[in-house]
């Protein structure tokens, strides 16, 4: 498996066809704090998963395909035309409904996970959804900054 498997291959192809802005990651935290546009751009790190998917050769290619494309160009263009926020303008669009603010990585990390368990709920038919209780430990590796950190190293291997 992994990326020289032909399915998988041909599959992450097809996703970086129509989505040429994974190509181009943008530090999303610094232009829009805590208010992200959401599933518009890719951040610096998404970025970094996409690289490692492709030998240099197929990425060059897809770069060079996704600069041609006017969504890519207005895109970025939109991005560029907002002002670079200061770590306490990003930290004022905090929502206070999330708590404490936890700092800046930790709370983008701790937003990062909200998006993505939204994500799964509404990809999830809810009704054939049944899930065990989690651990106290796994529930305090979601929530934390450094069980993301920990869970990242782990998929790494």
């Amino acid at each position: 498996m992994g990326r020289n498997c032909p399915t998988n291959r041909s599959h992450l192809w097809l996703y970086y066809v129509n989505f040429p802005l994974l190509f181009h990651p943008v530090n999303i935290l610094k232009k829009f704090g805590y208010k992200l546009p959401g599933g518009l751009l890719i951040d610096e790190n998404a970025g970094g998963y996409i690289r490692k998917s492709l030998v240099e050769q197929d990425f060059k290619l897809f770069q060079s395909y996704s600069e041609s494309q006017q969504i890519t160009r207005d895109t970025l263009e939109w991005y560029s035309q907002f002002p670079d926020l200061s770590e306490v303008q990003i930290a004022a669009t905090w929502d206070k409904d999330d708590g404490e603010y936890p700092g800046l990585l930790a709370g983008f990390a701790k937003l990062m996970a909200k998006f993505r368990a939204l994500r799964i709920g509404m990809a999830t038919d809810q009704r054939s959804f049944k899930t065990e209780p989690m651990s106290d430990a796994g529930m305090e590796a979601i929530r934390t900054f450094n069980g993301w950190q920990m869970i990242r190293k782990q998929n790494k291997r």
